[in-house]
């Protein structure tokens, strides 16, 4: 079964690359926009890319209220990395709100979207919408936070898991 995982998971990344790199030929850089529900990991995921700690990161849901962006090259190809706030469709402040469409504006701009769904827990109604919409989209699900793994939100084979902390 990890073997069939890895498979399915190495498979989407290189479709992603394969984009990515049809991308870079025509611009010089790939936007890689990491979105989610808030308190889902794409701040560790992004420190962890990055190499250092450029976001802040908290237990707390809402820590990231601006996008942060980092340039990175792999292989000789350039990639902007794009950290965004979490975005929670009954936001209740304004800040929220307008964070939240911050995140949305990005995602929307972005060569690859990456979809962080937190795989220590089930999935809310949003998440299993934006699961669903990723289909077409040709971006990649990240599922995080797989070193606290519960059997009730199991990986799927086409997901690629991370841990920042492992």
């Amino acid at each position: 079964v990890l073997l069939n995982s890895l498979r399915s998971a190495s498979n989407a990344v290189e479709l992603l690359l394969d984009k990515m790199t049809s991308c870079a030929a025509a611009s010089a850089s790939i936007r890689v926009v990491l979105y989610g529900w808030p308190n889902t990991g794409k701040s560790s995921l992004f420190n962890a890319l990055v190499g250092e700690r450029e976001a802040i990161v908290a237990d707390r849901p809402g820590t990231t209220r601006d996008y942060l962006m980092a340039e990175l090259s792999v292989d000789g190809v350039r990639f902007r990395l794009i950290d965004t706030a979490g975005v929670e469709p009954l936001a209740s402040d304004e800040l929220s709100r307008a964070a939240q469409a911050g995140a949305e504006r990005e995602r929307d701009a972005a060569d690859a979207p990456v979809l962080c769904i937190d795989a220590s827990r089930s999935r809310n109604t949003w998440e299993r919408a934006q699961i669903a919409s990723m289909a077409n989209a040709g971006g990649l699900i990240v599922a995080t936070k797989v070193d606290a793994l519960q059997a009730a939100a199991p990986v799927p084979a086409d997901w690629l898991p991370t841990s920042s902390l492992t």
